[in-house]
C-alpha cells in the first residue's frame, strides 16, 4: 500500500557505508496506524512552525484525512471544521470537506448528521458533486430504513444526473428498495 508516495513495509534495517551501522529505513512503517500517525506529527509540525501560511492552512485539511485514517472520526471532523472556517465556499475544497465530514458521521453510523453535511453541498451553488451529495442522502436513508426518503433521492439522482455514473447505481437501489413503485411500470 502507498500513501503519500511511501510504502507500508516491513521495517529494513540498512548499513551505511560510512559508518556500517544499521539504521531503520526513514521512508518504511511496520503498520498503517503508524504511518498515518507519523504523518500527523509532521502535519502538526507544519502548523506549529508555519502558522501564517498556506502550508498549514492545507496542514490542517491533511490532518483530517489523516484522523480519518486513523480511524479518529471525532478528531477529523475537528480538523476538517478548522479548516472549513477557513475556506471560501465557493471553493471546491469547501464541497469535499464537507463530503469528508459526512463521511465522519456515516463511519459513526451518525447517519442524521451525514445527511445534514450532504444537504450543505446541496446548498452550495454550482453543479460540482451535486450527483454524490444527493446519491449519498439516498444511501443514508437506505442505511436507516427511510425507504421512502432514499427512493425519492435515488429517483432524484435518476432524473436530475441522468448523465452521471451514480444515475445507474441509483437505478440499481430503486429496484431493490422495498417501497419500490417503479416495479408496476
Amino acid at each position: 500500500a502507498k500513501l503519500f508516495d511511501a510504502e507500508i513495509v516491513e521495517k529494513k534495517e540498512e548499513t551505511t557505508p560510512v559508518t556500517e551501522e544499521k539504521t531503520p529505513h526513514p521512508e518504511t512503517f511496520s503498520s498503517a496506524k503508524e504511518k498515518y500517525t507519523s504523518i500527523l506529527q509532521k502535519l502538526q509540525n507544519i502548523e506549529k512552525e508555519y502558522s501564517k501560511t498556506p502550508s498549514a492552512y492545507y496542514a490542517q485539511l491533511f490532518k483530517g484525512h489523516t484522523y480519518f485514517n486513523l480511524g479518529e472520526y471525532d478528531k477529523a471532523i475537528e480538523s476538517y471544521n478548522v479548516f472549513l472556517k477557513k475556506t471560501d465556499k465557493t471553493s471546491e475544497f469547501y464541497l469535499l470537506t464537507l463530503n469528508a465530514i459526512a463521511l465522519c458521521f456515516e463511519k459513526k453510523e451518525a447517519y442524521s448528521e451525514a445527511i445534514a453535511q450532504y444537504k450543505k453541498m446541496l446548498e452550495v451553488k454550482g453543479d460540482f458533486l451535486k450527483d454524490l451529495a444527493t446519491y449519498n442522502i439516498a444511501r443514508c436513508h437506505e442505511k436507516t430504513n427511510n425507504h421512502q426518503e432514499a427512493e425519492k433521492y435515488y429517483a432524484l439522482v435518476k432524473d436530475t444526473f441522468a448523465t452521471s455514473s451514480l444515475a445507474d447505481e441509483a437505478k440499481k437501489h430503486l429496484l431493490m428498495l422495498p417501497t419500490n413503485h417503479e416495479l408496476t411500470k
